[in-house]
């Protein structure tokens, strides 16, 4: 448990809650149990709970791990009275900690952040959360733009694999951004209930259309990467079709040529056999089957 004081606010940042940090917040605030008892396990719902003396709300953010290429939600749990602000969460989340530590390292960071109250710090701390989904997303963008390069230099085969990673990770991605929209809405007007005042309203209007541009964003490399795997696809298969067309042509040019040679492979009598210009004689004919075969599909345009 770590704690920045202000004299307008103070900011309590658990990483991995455990039962003395849930005592702690116990004995030193009047949350309820049951909100309490929900900071340790996993939270599949966002939500914005209101009470009388604080909110306390449950966030998930996508987390892009870009060595894995893996996309994964990560929790983050809130309480919020009017001179607190308590951060809980399983993991590190890189953005909290970045504006925690700023905050804690420079003074004039923590009058920034803190010193105009919970409202305004919620608002920080959310605000920076959003901007490292849109960072996130430029780096997703950035594999598009590679994976499309890819595909018109004829890597068509490779990309098939790279074009379903792009896509589980836009999926895993609106999974988690998704139902921040309505926990933001909700916020909006908690915030205005909350502290009896419209002086915030503005910031957390902000928030909605942040993520809305995050959500169009998103509904844009949807619908582009459905655009490349069509064109990439279209590419594969055309490729696929014209080696079955070489192929099927070379098995059509030779079938006259593996017939006459397993007719005269037999083993019975068939004339010509004791000739003496026997072989020549059957290269000949099926070197004209041959030549007449390729004229036929020449003159068909078949190639």
């Amino acid at each position: 448990m770590n704690i920045i004081t202000n004299k307008k606010t103070a900011w309590i940042d658990i990483e991995k809650p455990s039962k003395s940090d849930i005592d702690y917040l116990g004995q030193n605030f009047k949350f309820h149990d049951v909100v309490l008892n929900e900071l340790i396990p996993d939270t599949i719902r966002t939500k914005v709970d209101a009470y009388d003396d604080y909110f306390y709300i449950v966030l998930h953010f996508p987390s892009f791990n870009k060595e894995k290429r893996i996309t994964r939600s990560q929790e983050l749990d809130i309480l919020v009275t009017k001179s607190h602000i308590i951060t809980s969460h399983k993991e590190i989340l890189i953005p909290l900690k970045a504006i925690f530590d700023k905050c804690n390292i420079y003074l004039e960071e923590r009058e920034r952040h803190l010193g105009n109250g919970s409202a305004k710090l919620l608002y920080f701390i959310l605000d920076e959360l959003l901007n490292t989904c849109s960072l996130q997303l430029d780096s997703i963008s950035e594999n598009m733009d590679k994976a499309e390069r890819a595909i018109f230099l004829g890597l068509e085969k490779e990309m098939i694999k790279e074009i379903s990673i792009l896509k589980r990770n836009i999926l895993d991605f609106r999974r988690a951004i998704k139902p921040q929209k309505q926990i933001l809405e909700s916020l909006y007007l908690t915030i205005n209930k909350f502290f009896n005042s419209s002086e915030y309203l503005p910031f957390y209007n902000d928030l909605l259309g942040h993520h809305l541009r995050i959500w169009d964003t998103l509904d844009s490399y949807k619908e582009l990467l459905e655009s490349l795997e069509s064109t990439n696809a279209t590419l594969f298969t055309s490729k696929l079709n014209e080696t079955i067309k070489i192929l099927t042509i070379f098995t059509a040019l030779l079938l006259p040529v593996s017939i006459i040679v397993g007719i005269f492979g037999m083993n019975v009598n068939i004339p010509l056999q004791n000739h003496p210009q026997g072989f020549l004689i059957i290269i000949a004919i099926s070197a004209s089957l041959l030549m007449a075969v390729y004229l036929f599909f020449k003159r068909r345009k078949i190639f």
